[in-house]
Parts: C-alpha cells; sequence; structure tokens
C-alpha cells in the first residue's frame, strides 16, 4: 500500500474550491466534482496519482487550517449606528478617527440616482452613511 501525499489529506469543510491543486497536478489526477450541494471538491484518480505532494504544497487552504489564527471582533457602542451600518458599527467609528485626524476615507457606495455602486471619498462625516451600507 502507497502512502497517501495529495489534497485528500485536507477535510472537506477546509476545502474552498478553489481548483488549484487540479491545475498545479503534473499528471491530471485531480478532477473537481460537485457535491449533493453543488460545491466543488478535488476527486483523486488513484491511478494516475504519483503521490509527488505538490497539490498539497499548492493549497491555500492547508494552511489556513493547520496554523492557529487570531480573531479580532468590535462593534460600535452605539446601538442607532450599529442598527444603521452592517458592519456592527465599525466601519464608522474607525472612519470617523480617520477624518478626526485630518484624513480620507474610501469606501464603496451608491452613485445618486443611478443605483451604480462606485468607490467613493469621504472628507466628513456626513459622506459616511453611504458608505456604511452593505451593497
Amino acid at each position: 500500500m502507497q502512502n497517501v501525499n495529495n489534497v485528500t489529506l485536507i477535510r472537506k469543510e477546509a476545502c474552498c474550491g478553489c481548483s488549484a491543486c487540479a491545475s498545479c497536478c503534473p499528471v491530471g489526477a485531480i478532477g473537481m466534482r460537485a457535491d449533493f450541494e453543488g460545491y466543488l471538491y478535488p476527486q483523486i484518480d488513484p491511478e494516475r496519482c504519483t503521490n509527488c505532494g505538490l497539490c498539497l504544497r499548492t493549497c491555500r487552504s492547508l494552511p489556513f487550517y493547520t496554523a492557529p489564527q487570531t480573531v479580532y471582533a468590535c462593534r460600535s457602542r452605539d446601538t442607532g449606528l450599529r442598527a444603521r451600518s452592517s458592519s456592527g458599527g465599525a466601519f464608522t467609528a474607525l472612519a470617523r478617527q480617520v477624518i478626526a485626524r485630518g484624513g480620507y476615507v474610501c469606501g464603496a457606495g451608491y452613485v445618486d440616482g443611478c443605483g451604480e455602486v462606485r468607490h467613493l471619498l469621504a472628507r466628513d462625516e456626513t459622506a459616511l452613511d453611504n458608505l456604511r451600507r452593505s451593497k
């Protein structure tokens, strides 16, 4: 029995379906197949796989799910602002700090009247309202 050195070592829930493993396989042993929900996952042809490990070295999910992660979370204490925001008010709180120091904030917002989303520059507090909501 041959040692396995390919993406079958990666848990399904860790796979993002990017197809990098299939694209880099020098012998074409990896195909992307949809599961019952339609998400793509690598499927190894054991007859073709040489266990070179290139797919594992290419996989972007592997380091993410094996290395310890640090997560930070924040939200505004202003409940009204949180209700008007899609980020828990974090964007506005940070943007206010930048503007107070004379800076500018760039974000995605709707262009008036046409419903088109563009990157807009906010120089003051009033311009932030258009940037704080989901697009």
